[in-house]
């Protein structure tokens, strides 16, 4: 089977979307699938053209770029919207992660009659052997704790700046909390006021040891940094963020999850049992749900092998290869 998948942004740049693309175009390739990615050349030194590992990429030179966005002859933003809903009509089918965040959206919730909701794949790495030891040891994650983990680009969409608010309540009753922010914090397109407003009230904690930013971390990197978490929080604060897959490879390592009330990125907190979901843009609530997992973690467990098998890349491509088929027998 022929399959193209179409968005602006694709690896090396990091997000939900690129690692959700990225994992799910391997898998189809690992399957014998021909998989063609088309996407912008957001970075001049990316190659136009390139195969990895079994999956071929095709980046479309950028024209102009306007906060975030890029432009191009292909993605001009007016037409991109336009664009979308004429997919919507067109389309033979539409795949959404969760039924929740369909339900709630503008654009889906036009299409019920054509949507199947199907997982993201999630599937990290073993931990290099001592990388996880190595990691405590760097960040003193046992003594400095609890540890609460943040894993996202730095960007107003992923509600930083709720952490940072609700952080004073944590450190009244755990003084030796720190933040491990792990995802790209400088730099990130259109996000530099957004840093710059934060920046100094962060750069109070930094001084304190309260907070580090860890940059971007590879698959391995991420692999050690998950189990030295007591806690992972997703404070997103729009429906930009449509699941949140870092809460599931949290959750894969033992850590629970504090996630906003977002449809869809509730959901993996309330599918599994391993964490709390709290009013989006909420501090005090998000202090307040932190302060309640830290003192029982041990009443937050799930089984590991078993949300393993259901984010499983093969096991999610099966499904969309079982859509497929159900597509192709229609036609």
């Amino acid at each position: 089977m022929k399959i193209l998948t179409v968005l602006t942004y694709y690896r090396p740049h990091t997000s939900g979307l690129t690692i959700y693309a990225e994992r799910l175009a391997r898998a189809f390739a690992r399957r014998g699938h021909e998989v063609t990615v088309m996407t912008t050349q957001y970075d001049k030194s990316l190659p136009r053209e390139e195969t990895m590992d079994g999956v071929r990429i095709i980046r479309v030179p950028v024209a102009v770029r306007i906060s975030k966005g890029v432009i191009s002859p292909t993605f001009v933003n007016v037409v991109v919207h336009f664009q979308n809903y004429m997919a919507g009509i067109l389309s033979n089918h539409i795949v959404t992660y969760t039924q929740d965040y369909a339900d709630h959206s503008p654009y889906l919730s036009r299409y019920r009659n054509k949507l199947t909701p199907i997982l993201p794949p999630i599937k990290l790495p073993p931990p290099a052997e001592g990388a996880v030891e190595a990691f405590a040891r760097t960040h003193e994650t046992r003594v400095r704790r609890p540890v609460i983990g943040m894993a996202t680009r730095f960007a107003s969409e992923k509600g930083v700046e709720i952490l940072v608010e609700a952080l004073p309540a944590v450190l009244e009753k755990y003084p030796d909390a720190q933040v491990l922010y792990a995802g790209q914090h400088l730099n990130v397109i259109g996000e530099a006021e957004y840093y710059e407003r934060l920046r100094p009230q962060i750069e109070k904690y930094e001084a304190n040891g309260h907070w580090k930013f860890l940059g971007v971390l590879d698959p391995v990197q991420m692999a050690a940094y998950y189990p030295n978490l007591d806690a992972l929080v997703v404070p997103s604060l729009n429906s930009t963020e449509a699941f949140g897959l870092v809460q599931v490879e949290a959750m894969l390592n033992g850590v629970p999850c504090i996630a906003s009330a977002l449809p869809g990125v509730r959901r993996p907190a309330q599918m599994h049992k391993m964490g709390e979901v709290v009013p989006i843009g909420d501090a005090p609530a998000l202090a307040e749900a932190l302060l309640k997992v830290l003192a029982n973690r041990g009443a937050y467990r799930c089984d590991a092998a078993e949300l393993a098998a259901m984010y499983d890349p093969e096991s999610i491509a099966a499904e969309y290869e079982k859509l497929f088929a159900k597509l192709t027998r229609k036609s």
